[in-house]
């Protein structure tokens, strides 16, 4: 089902917030924000294009989240093109500096908050001294985007621990190691997120403890990883780990396993009773959710649809 403009709706309870990640299917090409092109044609003018035309798109869905209701959304990584690509560097700083703001202006007004997430080849735990190199620089690129928006340190930057390589124990400490060359405006933005595989929910507390920054929780990677839904007790753990004063209301990430998929395949939309399970589960209802489901914004729609009819 697509749903097209404003649509009155409610929150499955009124201090939590929830929202989707990067595409809206019912803009279309006009709330594209994820242009990019060829390594062989990044020419600094060919980039600039793309990403002003990629920021006009960004901001037209920041408009249409509003209109609905929506004031939890993920930004694109892929908003400037080959930003942190060491081939293709061009002053998109200063270029941009004018677009930036605007768009940060956009979220002050509509009160939103933005949240990105750097992809899987971001890993700051890997063994190869290069890989590490341009996560830094990807995720520096992250941070200063953010910040040439002004957007407050509650918009964060969500990355995944990495890879086990054989030793977990060492793999943890070359995560502690490489966090602590990361510049200051990426340490202040970033929190780390369980996987389904490598790092399970206690695995990402321990880190995030050491390095004092928050984590997200993310449902299905849990029950992928340890075969069962999380307790209130696990909860309260992972929300502790937030700061609200600084880091803004604890996030956490949800979405329905795929059928006949692999463990942690996310469906195209949400099951609303296993949402209400969880929502019941948490500690407190002060929290925002995204939710990664393939159908974006119809997913959201949806949900928040079937709540309100199961609640009558």
């Amino acid at each position: 089902m697509s749903h097209q403009g404003s649509v009155s709706h409610e929150s499955p309870s009124p201090s939590l917030r929830l929202g989707y990640a990067c595409v809206n299917h019912a803009l279309g090409n006009e709330g594209r924000s994820d242009r990019t092109c060829r390594l062989a044609n990044a020419t600094p003018e060919r980039l600039e294009e793309l990403s002003q035309s990629n920021l006009k798109g960004l901001r037209r869905v920041l408009a249409w989240n509003a209109q609905n209701d929506f004031r939890v959304f993920r930004m694109s990584s892929d908003l400037i093109p080959f930003a942190s690509h060491p081939e293709t560097q061009w002053g998109w700083r200063e270029a941009l500096a004018a677009e930036l703001r605007q768009v940060g202006h956009d979220a002050h007004n509509y009160g939103m908050r933005l949240t990105m997430h750097p992809g899987q080849y971001t890993v700051l735990n890997s063994s190869k001294p290069n890989v590490v190199t341009s996560a830094i620089a990807e995720l520096s690129y992250h941070a200063d985007l953010m910040d040439l928006m002004g957007l407050p340190l509650s918009s964060k930057i969500i990355l995944h621990v990495g890879g086990v390589y054989g030793d977990k124990h060492r793999a943890k400490r070359q995560f502690r190691e490489s966090f602590a060359d990361l510049p200051d405006n990426v340490q202040s933005r970033l929190v780390l997120e369980n996987d389904e595989r490598n790092y399970g929910a206690e695995d990402v507390i321990e880190l995030c403890s050491a390095l004092e920054v928050p984590m997200i929780f993310d449902d299905l990677h849990h029950r992928a990883y340890a075969g069962e839904p999380p307790s209130q007790t696990l909860l309260a753990d992972i929300l502790e780990t937030w700061d609200n004063q600084v880091d803004g209301r604890p996030k956490l990430h949800f979405s329905s396993q795929r059928p006949q998929a692999r463990a942690g395949a996310h469906a195209d939309s949400v099951d609303a009773e296993e949402f209400r399970r969880f929502v019941e589960t948490l500690p407190t209802t002060e929290v925002d959710v995204m939710l990664e489901a393939k159908a974006k914004e119809n997913a959201l729609f949806d949900l928040v649809r079937d709540l309100i009819a199961s609640s009558r």
